[in-house]
């Protein structure tokens, strides 16, 4: 029998074009710093941290150990506030309420945007472009004396909440805790009271099973009225230090309510403890030829400034927000 002629030239044709192609393909993830599926190094995976039956005070020290690891924070974020539109920058926060975020407004590359910043005397917020119905305006306050206005009452935002909703609660050592409560999304609940410079707050967390993640939270005041709700979502394992941290999170302040307010922060590049020991980067800025109000003044949420900007915008009230139906009720340990 005849054997078949084999054609050695379109075998190496062929050969050449994938030698070729993977070539290409190689430099171009290269140069990009993709890799390969099957090059793709894993992330590594949170630790089991809890049992099976943990007491409240196994996950109090359990989040306590895990916050304490973190002194600071940095990353890429976007930004977005209700219907303004979303921004895009630089994010950091040092313990315990030390935060600036430095962004611009995306698609205006090198353009206008916000610088929003908290150190450890006061907390300010420059919006620098000209939106529609407003224009560049300057807020701060001193965190003590914003505590005592009737904008703090209306709005009850605190820096440190944005802290907590990245992961890195602190948990005062006499506080009363109630719990843990089995839920049936395999996480548990667990409250406790803490005191604020606007009165006692009640704190509900909600942990997941084994992990110790922090995936929500809720704040109450002393009348039971829901203040703010946080959301924590696409966790990444950083090791070290060895914590958990969220790329996703959702902030809303007075829920419900025709003053509610929801931030969402979407985080990359996430880095801990590599701070470069700037300390210039928590003083508060002084724009000049731009209106600026005092919020601890009192009566300054009643004022306006020039060019009519409001001294802050008023948000627009949304619906579909996750009502928690939970009622203050102080039993249980103290955590020592």
């Amino acid at each position: 029998m005849k054997s078949q002629p084999q054609d050695h030239h379109g075998e190496r044709a062929q050969w050449s074009t994938c030698w070729l192609a993977g070539l290409v393909i190689g430099i171009v993830l290269g140069s990009t710093g993709c890799r390969l599926p099957f090059m793709t190094p894993r992330a590594p995976k949170a630790p089991e941290l809890l049992s099976a039956q943990p007491t409240a005070e196994d996950i109090a020290m359990t989040i306590a150990t895990q916050s304490n690891r973190v002194r600071q924070v940095q990353s890429q974020v976007r930004l977005s506030v209700q219907d303004m539109p979303a921004v895009s920058g630089q994010l950091r926060f040092e313990r315990p309420r030390r935060l600036r975020i430095q962004a611009k407004f995306l698609g205006m590359v090198g353009g206008p945007g916000v610088d929003i910043g908290s150190n450890d005397e006061a907390f300010w917020i420059w919006m620098k472009a000209n939106l529609p119905g407003a224009g560049p305006a300057f807020v701060y306050a001193n965190h003590d004396q914003f505590a005592q206005t009737l904008a703090q009452q209306r709005i009850p935002m605190q820096p440190e909440w944005i802290a907590d909703a990245l992961g890195l609660v602190t948990i005062p050592a006499d506080a009363i805790l109630e719990g843990p409560f089995a839920r049936r999304d395999r996480t548990w609940e667990l409250r406790y009271r803490v005191d604020s410079p606007s009165g006692t707050l009640t704190r509900v967390l909600i942990v997941e099973a084994v992990t110790a993640r922090v995936v929500e939270q809720f704040w109450y005041d002393s009348n039971s009225r829901l203040l703010a709700h946080a959301r924590s979502s696409d966790f990444e394992y950083l090791d070290p230090p060895g914590v958990s941290m969220p790329r996703r999170v959702v902030l809303t302040v007075s829920p419900q309510t025709e003053d509610q307010m929801t931030l969402t922060l979407q985080m990359s590049g996430l880095m801990v403890n590599q701070a470069t020991g700037n300390d210039q980067i928590w003083v508060m800025p002084r724009p000049e030829g731009v209106p600026a109000v005092d919020l601890g003044r009192p009566g300054a949420w009643m004022t306006s400034v020039p060019n009519d900007v409001s001294a802050m915008p008023a948000p627009v009230s949304t619906t579909g927000y996750p009502q928690h139906g939970y009622r203050p009720q102080y039993r249980g340990a103290t955590y020592r």
